[in-house]
């Protein structure tokens, strides 16, 4: 797809989902946006296209854009891995960055679904119990989720990025596994 195409398909994703987040309210102030601290080997991976949005304009001045080889079920995915120094508006994010702490994945049906990023430690949410976490949580937050990634499937190579991140997410959590005792994914 041309830059301009993949442009209007963010900018329509990025505006379904909106401001919401997980929480009622920025959850950053919650954990001090333990999302947003890291150095230089800590950002996100921008999805299919993504990147034209990330390489020119306000936002570029933020990020630093580095290309990345995802090694997903199938082939290896070429992906741009986008580092951001913190202290980015949050009308910049990136996709990652708006869903987080959850991760879209395509179920055997080939139906989008959200679950909490194993990889996503970081995010006091993520360590909350099913009914705790729906407790405190925004229902239209992970409602815009799927609906955003229901539109954004249709587009070249998607699918493929999910599949490629949900099996590395699945390798983080299971080596963390190790490490901590726990084995369930």
């Amino acid at each position: 797809m041309e830059p301009k195409q993949w442009s209007k398909v963010y900018k329509k994703v990025y505006k379904i989902i909106g401001k919401k987040t997980p929480l009622y309210g920025d959850c950053g102030l919650l954990c001090q946006k333990a999302c947003c601290q890291g150095d230089s080997k800590d950002g996100m991976l921008l999805f299919p296209g993504e990147e034209v949005i990330f390489m020119k304009g306000p936002v570029a001045s933020y990020f630093s854009l580095t290309p990345v080889t995802i090694k997903g079920t199938a082939d290896p995915i070429k992906a741009v891995f986008a580092v951001c120094n913190g202290t980015c508006p949050r009308k910049y994010r990136p996709l990652s960055c708006r869903i987080f702490p959850f991760l879209p994945i395509i179920d055997a049906s080939g139906a989008v679904e959200v679950i909490k990023d194993p990889r996503a430690s970081i995010c006091p949410l993520v360590h909350l119990e099913e009914e705790d976490f729906h407790g405190v949580s925004d229902p239209s937050f992970k409602d815009s989720i799927y609906e955003a990634f229901d539109y954004l499937i249709q587009y070249p190579g998607i699918r493929e990025f999910l599949d490629a991140i949900y099996h590395n997410a699945k390798e983080v959590k299971l080596i963390r596994d190790l490490f901590t005792g726990k084995n369930s994914i």
